[in-house]
């Protein structure tokens, strides 16, 4: 569950609308949007289920002049309210507002690294000449960056100013040394994205299977 919500964090969003214009009552709608079509299929799906026993299926989406996309869009009224009362994740546009749910800061280091790994598979990549985070919410970026100081992983934090938007974004790169630490302790499972990183800084050969979700160390 650590993991799903952090995937959601970054890449999901929850319904704030109704179902039609005829329809008026709530949509329970959740969301995930992401690139690789395996990563959603052979992971985020198979979780999901775990928790909704949804039937809904993965769907390929392609937005003009923009690269193909895969989403995964259930409806289910407790999991809809257990993401937005308990956890507290924002319905409708969650930019700039979100935050490190208090149930994840409370927990224990495996819980905590789930959310981290979930968060980073779905919306982290790399940064400068390192991996890390960028975001609109400056007190998300100030708790994932505390998750970090836990895990004992270095990093950096930065802020600018996109011109183009008049919007203040947060960024957070892993110290180069930490990257094969971060990724020994955080169980990612993004298959795609670790091969990147490993060829990237030419790290170790091969990934973990997909069928446990571990990360290197594990």
């Amino acid at each position: 569950m650590a993991y799903l919500i952090g995937v959601i964090l970054g890449d999901g969003h929850i319904s704030n609308s109704t179902k039609s214009e005829k329809d008026l009552s709530k949509d329970y709608r959740i969301s995930i949007e992401i690139a690789d079509e395996e990563f959603l299929k052979d992971v985020i799906f198979p979780i999901m289920r775990c928790f909704t026993n949804s039937k809904s299926l993965p769907r390929s989406r392609k937005r003009k002049n923009k690269k193909r996309h895969y989403r995964l869009e259930i409806r289910h009224k407790k999991f809809y309210y257990f993401l937005t009362d308990v956890i507290k994740i924002p319905a409708g546009n969650k930019c700039g507002t979100i935050i490190v749910p208090k149930l994840i800061k409370k927990s224990d280091y495996l819980i905590k690294r789930n959310f981290v790994a979930g968060f980073f598979d779905a919306d982290g990549g790399f940064r400068g000449g390192s991996i890390g985070i960028t975001t609109k919410s400056g007190r998300f970026l100030e708790e994932f960056s505390m998750l970090l100081d836990e895990l004992g992983i270095e990093h950096s934090k930065e802020s600018w100013l996109n011109k183009k938007y008049q919007t203040v974004y947060f960024g957070l790169r892993l110290r180069k040394k930490s990257i094969v630490k971060f990724l020994k302790e955080i169980p990612l499972r993004n298959l795609e994205k670790l091969e990147k990183i490993y060829n990237r800084f030419g790290l170790l050969v091969g990934v973990p299977e997909r069928s446990n979700g571990m990360g290197l160390g594990d």
